[in-house]
């Protein structure tokens, strides 16, 4: 579910934040918001043989060269997706998409419009938890720190997409059990009231840290202002366990594979195929305030077995069902093409 804009501000002033492309250190390795070369590919902790079983992390560890890598190996993909794309617009349930699309173990992948800017809605909602995990690695108590549920405003009253599981206003929920609603439900009041007690508590800087060290800035000005390609960091560090620790990165994917929301990414893939993500819808106004489109934007980790990928989805059109249909159909076709590439044994 999303949160309009203006809700957002004030945290978002609050911390700081602002939104730039720019690259990241991960480990000893640096990310640029560019195509990886082909010649690189990553090494990761499950290469070791003594590697422990984690479920959604993966850390790196090193790069090495590899000549025999193909860049241009998703090309058809990318093509195919981009006239789909076309077709949609032409049709006019869809104004615009972005789209990006990283084969996480051959390093390889495309982004489609990676300078369209979008509003990221709900997907903010990671990063909000980050910060409070971040503080929970020095101080695990923050988790069980209570906050009573007196909002004076229902944010999910008007929602497009809203989950049946809400919260009771008067009750008092520990912070874990916010952060549980606000990932597993999109839950617009407890991301509020979570924004609110980081406030309260003076942390709001750990907030504004992570954005400034993804390099990625908010600009509390224009909603429309987010890419596919620095959405795609929180992920990537995620995976990577590179900003929290490994304990911290898989509690959080694991809650984003618990998401209620069952359309888009989630619903172009097998039913047994796990997805970490994080959906968010905003309304499109005109200069009176009438809604005259949508946006729903998608991301996650497809964990396909042995070769797990990374889809960020941002879309603009004339409704939310129409939107879903658009970024299922996305997602099936990157499945079908992850999955004629490493069949299955």
């Amino acid at each position: 579910m999303s949160m309009n804009v203006r809700e957002h501000e004030p945290l978002i002033k609050a911390a700081g934040l602002g939104f730039v492309a720019g690259g990241i250190i991960v480990g000893l390795c640096v990310y640029v918001l560019t195509p990886r070369a082909p010649e690189i590919q990553a090494l990761r902790e499950s290469n070791i043989a003594s590697s422990t079983g984690y479920a959604f992390t993966d850390p790196l560890i090193g790069l090495a060269s590899t000549n025999g890598v193909n860049s241009p190996q998703y090309f058809q993909l990318q093509n195919q997706v981009q006239d789909y794309i076309n077709a949609q617009e032409q049709q006019g349930d869809l104004f615009s998409a972005a789209v990006k699309f990283s084969d996480i173990e051959a390093a390889q992948g495309f982004t489609i419009n990676p300078g369209e800017q979008y509003d990221p809605a709900s997907l903010t909602k990671v990063p909000l938890t980050m910060a409070y995990y971040s503080l929970a690695q020095n101080d695990p108590s923050i988790l069980s720190q209570e906050i009573t549920a007196n909002f004076s405003q229902d944010l999910d009253a008007s929602e497009q997409v809203e989950s049946p599981t809400q919260l009771t206003k008067g009750d008092t929920y520990t912070v874990e059990q916010l952060i549980g609603h606000m990932i597993r439900y999109s839950d617009n009041n407890a991301e509020q009231l979570l924004a609110d007690h980081l406030a309260a508590i003076g942390q709001l800087s750990v907030l504004s840290q992570l954005f400034s060290s993804l390099g990625i800035p908010v600009n509390a000005d224009n909603p429309d202002d987010m890419t596919v390609q620095q959405y795609s960091l929180f992920l990537r560090v995620l995976f990577n366990s590179t900003y929290l620790d490994r304990e911290y990165s898989e509690k959080l994917l694991a809650l984003m594979s618990e998401t209620d929301f069952s359309g888009g990414i989630d619903s172009g893939v097998p039913n047994n195929i796990i997805v970490s993500e994080k959906f968010g819808d905003a309304k499109i106004p005109n200069l009176q305030g009438q809604q005259v489109g949508a946006e729903l934007q998608n991301c996650g980790i497809v964990y396909y077995p042995n070769h797990p990928y990374l889809l960020c989805i941002m879309t603009k059109g004339n409704s939310v069902p129409n939107l879903e249909r658009v970024i299922a159909a996305i997602s099936k076709t990157v499945y079908s093409s992850v999955e004629s590439r490493y069949p299955q044994n």
